[in-house]
């Protein structure tokens, strides 16, 4: 029996065993069977079997959305259970395909009232010799032509034998007049009904397939067929690509953007790493990657407190930003005040005034922002009201001359295992580890001195180094908890320090702490030494909650928790030329 591929209800994450990742040939259909098991069959007190429609939603490995429809489903006390067909769109193209559940429930004018998603989950197509899709509307319109005029066909064939048959009974009901007359009236009406030439039909018919395959877009040649609206822009709309954290981009509105997330790996607290000053390293076990419009603040656009301040969880990199803010009422000695805070303290703090537009520098990241009701004062005067209209925050130097309300999309991507340094796809899910940790230092072996020559060494520090050509690089980037990173640890004579060269990783020991390989390993195991590599080969890997991000019009934000995005796409051609012909005029 196949494995089903299990969502959770309540979570939205989807599982997809790995036996059930081939999804079968390119240009294949509605010959593959996945079965679906929907753990919970009701969230957050709503019975998802009660009145809801069910579709797979697909993106084909040629970027193309499509669905197919579930025609029923099979629920207990606590799952919903369903069989997908998987229809030929989502085999389109070779390469992976991404898909989600959907159910949605709609009232009888046909407005939806309540809607359902699972997270993504992907299947893998192999290569075939057709790759394509003819698909509007999600039916396949020359099967369709096809299938209509096989069904004519048919028909005519029974209607000849219909009036075979009648003519027969006419024939033998000769003997009783009125029966006669009957099967004989039936048999002319038949007989009447049938077209004259069959071969006009088909001719008709074959007619029309041919009009309604050249309607079919053709992106790979110039001719007499359409184009598709994606490779039109795709044609016409130069290429974005931007990195930074957060990034500001104007792409065509509904193209599909694509958003890259990047790390290293981090250490806490601050100072050079040594025994006496431990900094541990720290990666991250899932990555977010919002794309909002120009607006940062999801803030509704008449915010009101009371009391002493209101807390809001934003994440903000450092840099530049601008505040916006509209009309302000408030009842207390001063103005109120926004601060953008990291864990412990204020970073920077800004009191909110009618119609401002002022710049604010954000030296470190921030975790939370706070509204105080009476200016900079964290300790306001208790009861003072605070009422703000207008409030935005943007990351473009284009500051904005009104509101624009916050519109905003998050990916949660959470990765397989805590990852140290790597990349990862919002929109796919697929990522690379490009930093490791070194699992137990202390289990190899270390060396006094090394090959070829030899190392410089002093009567306070020794040097030691880890051998690996297949793990190392020639030259990589290393941090520790405890050693300070350096370029050329070779050639100094302090204690303490970490580097990398000719496919090793060398370090520093004083000759107190160590003075054989022995003592180093010792060493090594009762401080907990942490060392974290670029290794030579990156290990893949996939993430869950990725999903499509489709670009909204104007300015598009993209910030992340990571370090940074790379986000791509095609640029809207009347910003470009907008920009193009107010910089002309600025010069004139």
């Amino acid at each position: 029996m196949r494995e089903p591929i299990v969502i959770n209800a309540e979570t939205r994450e989807i599982t997809v065993p790995e036996t059930e990742r081939a999804f079968g040939v390119a240009g294949e259909r509605k010959v593959e069977v996945k079965h679906i098991r929907i753990e919970g069959r009701t969230v957050d007190g709503t019975d998802l079997t009660q009145g809801f429609t069910w579709k797979v939603s697909c993106e084909n490995a040629g970027k193309e959305l499509c669905a197919d429809l579930i025609d029923g489903i099979v629920a207990d006390a606590g799952n919903i259970e369903f069989d997908w067909i998987v229809g030929a769109a989502p085999m389109a193209y070779k390469g992976t395909m991404h898909f989600a559940v959907c159910a949605v429930r709609v009232d009888a004018a046909g407005n939806i009232l309540q809607e359902w998603h699972s997270m993504l989950g992907a299947g893998d197509v192999a290569n075939g010799i057709e790759a394509t899709v003819q698909n509007i509307g999600g039916q396949d319109l020359l099967a369709h032509i096809q299938s209509i005029t096989a069904a004519a066909q048919q028909n005519a064939a029974a209607t000849q034998r219909d009036a075979a048959a009648a003519a027969k009974s006419a024939k033998d009901a000769a003997t009783s007049e009125g029966n006669a007359a009957a099967s004989a009236k039936k048999a002319q009406d038949v007989s009447d009904s049938l077209p004259a030439d069959y071969t006009a039909m088909s001719s008709d018919v074959g007619t029309l397939k041919n009009q309604m395959q050249r309607a079919y877009p053709d992106n790979s040649t110039i001719g007499e067929n359409p184009w598709s609206s994606k490779n039109i822009v795709d044609m016409l709309c130069p290429p974005i690509e931007e990195s930074g954290n957060p990034v500001v981009c104007y792409p065509v509105a509904g193209y599909q953007l694509g958003v890259k997330a990047k790390w290293e790996p981090m250490q806490e607290g601050t100072g050079t790493p040594s025994p006496e000053n431990i900094r541990p390293i720290k990666g991250l076990g899932s990555v977010t990657v919002t794309r909002c419009g120009e607006n940062l603040l999801n803030f509704p656009q008449i915010t009101t407190w009371t009391q002493i301040t209101k807390t809001y969880e934003f994440k903000f990199k450092a840099g530049t930003y601008y505040l916006y803010c509209g009309n302000v009422v408030h009842g207390g000695s001063s103005a109120p005040a926004i601060a953008f805070s990291d864990a412990t303290s204020k970073v920077a703090s800004i009191s909110l005034e009618q119609g401002m537009k002022k710049e604010i520098q954000l030296k470190k990241d921030c975790q939370f922002v706070i509204l105080y009701t009476n200016g900079y004062d964290y300790y306001g005067s208790a009861g003072v009201t605070a009422t703000v209209e207008d409030l935005m925050l943007v990351a473009s130097n284009e500051i904005p001359s009104v509101y624009t309300p916050y519109i905003g999309q998050t990916n949660t991507l959470t990765l397989p295992e805590t990852v140290y340094g790597g990349e990862v796809d919002a929109v796919t899910g697929e990522g690379q580890e490009t930093w490791q940790i070194l699992n137990n230092p202390s289990s190899y072996d270390y060396y006094e001195g090394a090959p070829e020559g030899g190392w410089s060494q002093s009567e306070d520090a020794v040097a030691w180094y880890l051998d690996n050509p297949t793990l190392f690089p020639y030259k990589t980037k290393v941090l520790s908890n405890i050693f300070n990173s350096v370029s050329d640890v070779v050639h100094t004579t302090k204690p303490y320090l970490i580097g990398s060269a000719n496919h090793f990783i060398a370090f520093r020991l004083p000759r107190s702490v160590a003075a054989t390989g022995n003592d180093v390993k010792n060493w090594l195991a009762s401080n907990d030494v942490e060392i974290a590599f670029e290794p030579i080969d990156k290990t893949p890997f996939t993430a869950t909650g990725a999903q499509p991000i489709p670009a909204l019009a104007g300015a598009n934000t993209v910030l992340t928790d990571a370090d940074r995005a790379t986000v791509t796409g095609r640029a809207d051609l009347i910003k470009r030329i907008t920009d193009l012909e107010d910089a002309t005029a600025s010069q004139t």
